[in-house]
C-alpha cells in the first residue's frame, strides 16, 4: 500500500474518532446532538441499538478509530511493521467496521426510522476506510490469505458457533415469550444481546468467507458446497435483519404498550411472522453447518443441493405456521 494511502485512511480515522468524541461528550454531558438532516439524532444514539454487548458504540467508535490512526502512523513511521499479519488484520478489522455499519444503517432505516446524520458520517468513513485499504492493497494480498488460511478457517469456525449457538437460543427464547405476546422487559433485554451476538457471528463469518474466497477464487467458484453456503447465507441476512431489526422491535413496543394504538389482529400477524422469520433462520444456520461439514470438493450437483435446502425450508416454514395456529391466545 502506498504511503499516499495510509495517510488518506489516517485523515479518514481521524474525522472518524472526532465524530465519535462529539458524540459522545454530547451523551456525556446530556447535550441534544443537533441534526442538521431535521431528524432526531437522539432518538437514535440512546435507542436500544446504541450498545454491543453493554458497550456504547461511540466508545467502540473511539477505539476503532483511535488505533487506525495509530498502526497506520506506525507504518508510516516504523515501515518494518508493515508485515502480512499486521496488514491483514487491519485489513479484517476495517471490513468487519464497514459491513457493522451497514447494519447500523438498517437499523436505522427498518427499526428506529430517525436518521442521525453523525452516524451517517461515521458510517461513509468506515466504508472510505475499507474501500481505501481495499484498493491501496499490494498484489501480494491473496499469498497473505494463503499463508494465514488456517487463522481464518479458525474464525469462521467460532463465527458459525456463535451464529449457530445464538440462533438456537434466540430462537427458544423468543418463540417461547410469544406464547401471550407479551415480553417483559427482562426477556427484551436478553434478546437483544442474543440477537447482536447472532450478528457478530454473522459478520465474521461473511469477513472471514471473503477473505477465503479471496486466497483461492478458481477452487471456490467451482465448488457447488460453497455456491450453496452464499444463497443460504444470503437467507440468514435477510429472514434475521427481518426478524431482529423490523419485525420484534414492533411486537416488542406493542406488547410494552409503547405503540397503545395498532392495528386489530396486528400482535398476531406479527407473531405468525415471527414464526416464520425464526423458521427461515434455523433451518439456514444449520444448513450452514451441516455445509460447512461436507468437504469443498462435494460431488453433488448444484440444483440438487438447493433443491434439498429449499424443501427442508419450506418444511420448516410450514411447521412453524402450524405451531402458531396451535397456541391459544
Amino acid at each position: 500500500m502506498s504511503i499516499g494511502a495510509y495517510y488518506l485512511i489516517i485523515l479518514l480515522a481521524l474525522a472518524g474518532w472526532l465524530v465519535s468524541l462529539h458524540i459522545w461528550q454530547s451523551k456525556k454531558r446530556n447535550r441534544p446532538l443537533t441534526c442538521p438532516l431535521k431528524s432526531d439524532c437522539n432518538a437514535v444514539v440512546t435507542s436500544d441499538f446504541s450498545r454491543l454487548l453493554g458497550i456504547p458504540l461511540e466508545l467502540l467508535g473511539l477505539l476503532y478509530y483511535g488505533l487506525t490512526i495509530i498502526f497506520y502512523a506506525l507504518f508510516i513511521a516504523l515501515p518494518a511493521w508493515q508485515g502480512p499479519a499486521g496488514t491483514f488484520i487491519l485489513l479484517v478489522a476495517t471490513a468487519a467496521a464497514f459491513l457493522f455499519s451497514i447494519y447500523l444503517t438498517l437499523v436505522q432505516a427498518l427499526a428506529i426510522r430517525e436518521w442521525c446524520l453523525w452516524c451517517l458520517i461515521s458510517a461513509g468513513l468506515c466504508t472510505a476506510i475499507f474501500a481505501t485499504a481495499i484498493l491501496g492493497g499490494d498484489l501480494t494480498f491473496a499469498d497473505m490469505l494463503t499463508r494465514y488460511r488456517e487463522y481464518i478457517v479458525t474464525a469462521f469456525t467460532i463465527g458459525l458457533t456463535l451464529g449457530v449457538g445464538a440462533s438456537t437460543v434466540y430462537n427458544v427464547l423468543y418463540l417461547k415469550s410469544l406464547r401471550d405476546l407479551k415480553i417483559s422487559q427482562a426477556e427484551q433485554d436478553i434478546l437483544r444481546t442474543i440477537s447482536q451476538i447472532i450478528w457478530l457471528g454473522l459478520i465474521v463469518i461473511i469477513v472471514s468467507g471473503i477473505t477465503l474466497y479471496v486466497s483461492n477464487p478458481d477452487v471456490y467458484n467451482q465448488s457447488m458446497k460453497f455456491i450453496t453456503s452464499l444463497l443460504v447465507m444470503g437467507v440468514i441476512v435477510i429472514s434475521d435483519a427481518l426478524l431482529n431489526i423490523l419485525v420484534a422491535p414492533q411486537l416488542i413496543d406493542i406488547s410494552a404498550g409503547r405503540r397503545p394504538e395498532h392495528r386489530p389482529g396486528e400482535l398476531r400477524n406479527l407473531r405468525r411472522l415471527s414464526f416464520g422469520l425464526s423458521a427461515a433462520s434455523a433451518v439456514s444456520w444449520y444448513t450452514i453447518l451441516a455445509l460447512a461439514l461436507l468437504p469443498l470438493s462435494l460431488s453433488s450437483s448444484l440444483p440438487f443441493l438447493i433443491l434439498s435446502y429449499l424443501t427442508i425450508l419450506v418444511i420448516g416454514i410450514i411447521s412453524s405456521q402450524l405451531m402458531e395456529y396451535s397456541l391459544v391466545v
